[in-house]
C-alpha cells in the first residue's frame, strides 16, 4: 500500500520529519504492515466477574439504589472487579460495558447486574 495516498500521510510525514534519524531525508514512501486483527478482550473475565459477584454478595462496598437498581460509579466498579479505574474506562471505551440510562444528579452509573451480564457475554466471544 502506498501511504502517500492516505489522508493521514501528512501527519505521518510531519512526525517522521521531526525524528533526528531522518533529518535531511525527503520522505516519499514508507512501508505499512497490517497484521491480522485480534479483537480486544478482558484479560481474565471470569476472575473479574467472580470478584464483582463476591463484592456484591458480601456488600463490601456501599452504593445507592435507584428504581430497584444498585448503582456504582467507575471507581467502585474498579475496586469490585480488582482492576484499575483506567481499565474500567477502557472497557467502557471499547464497548464491553456501558452505563445505565438512569442516574442520580445527572451522572450516569453502572448497574451491577447489567455489568455482570455484559461481561458474561464476552465469555462467548472468545
Amino acid at each position: 500500500m502506498k501511504i502517500r495516498h492516505l489522508e493521514c500521510f501528512s501527519a505521518i510525514y510531519e512526525e517522521l520529519a521531526q525524528n533526528p534519524e531522518y533529518a535531511g531525508y525527503e520522505i516519499e514512501e514508507a512501508v505499512l504492515q497490517v497484521k491480522s486483527y485480534i479483537p480486544p478482550t478482558v484479560k481474565d473475565v471470569d476472575k473479574a466477574i467472580e470478584k464483582i459477584r463476591f463484592s456484591h454478595a458480601t456488600r463490601k462496598y456501599k452504593y445507592p439504589v435507584f428504581e430497584g437498581r444498585e448503582l456504582i460509579d467507575q471507581k467502585t466498579l474498579a475496586k469490585m472487579a480488582g482492576v484499575s479505574r483506567q481499565t474500567v474506562a477502557r472497557w467502557e471505551e471499547l464497548g464491553f460495558i456501558s452505563r445505565s440510562d438512569i442516574g442520580l444528579s445527572g451522572n450516569k452509573y453502572f448497574v451491577i447486574k447489567e455489568v455482570v451480564s455484559q461481561l458474561e457475554r464476552l465469555k462467548d466471544v472468545k
